[in-house]
C-alpha cells in the first residue's frame, strides 16, 4: 500500500498520487518496480507543499 511521504495518508487505488523521483541513467524497463524501489508517493495536498519548498 502506498502511504503519502509527507502526512502518512494511506493512498488507495483510485485516489491521485505524485511521485518524486530522479530519472533513471537507461530507459525504464520495468516501470512498477522502479517505481516502488525509487519513488516517493505524495498525496495531491501534500504536493503543493513541496511544490513551495522545491521551488523557493
Amino acid at each position: 500500500m502506498l502511504v503519502c511521504q509527507n502526512c502518512g495518508q494511506p493512498l488507495k487505488r483510485p485516489d491521485r498520487a505524485y511521485f518524486l523521483l530522479q530519472v533513471p541513467h537507461r530507459t525504464l524497463g520495468e516501470i512498477r518496480s522502479f517505481l516502488q524501489v525509487n519513488a516517493v508517493a505524495y498525496c495531491p495536498d501534500c504536493v503543493q507543499i513541496v511544490q513551495t519548498k522545491t521551488f523557493s
